[in-house]
């Protein structure tokens, strides 16, 4: 469903980057867009820390199942250090399909300019 939202940026799903598998990705000529789908907040805080770690994940989209999960991930970041937090985004999953691809990605990515 996101890599179908997002099909014109060309998103792999279940990339291997270093060891670390991310449920949909999209690489820019600069950075990597992680998107993880959080069905449960249980393996977020690790999950966002092996992505901008050990991914090297430029930023981290965490689409959650229901506000629950959302409320649960969006305290996980709160709680997380400024260079994770900085890089990451929790919303629901029915927003983020509701919201423009192109003009998503680019607030994502601020100055960079697309291209793949």
């Amino acid at each position: 469903m996101i890599a179908d939202h997002f099909k014109q940026f060309k998103p792999k799903v279940e990339l291997h980057q270093n060891k670390k598998f991310i449920d949909v990705a999209i690489k820019t000529n600069e950075s990597l867009i992680a998107f993880e789908v959080a069905m449960t907040s249980t393996h977020e805080k690790v999950n966002l820390e092996k992505d901008v770690y050990q991914a090297k994940a430029s930023v981290v989209v965490v689409a959650c199942r229901n506000k629950s999960v959302l409320k649960q991930v969006e305290k996980i970041i709160s709680d997380m250090a400024g260079d994770i937090r900085s890089k990451a985004h929790a919303v629901l999953v029915s927003e983020l399909i509701k919201k423009d691809p192109v003009a998503y990605i680019q607030t994502l990515l601020g100055d960079e300019q697309l291209c793949f």
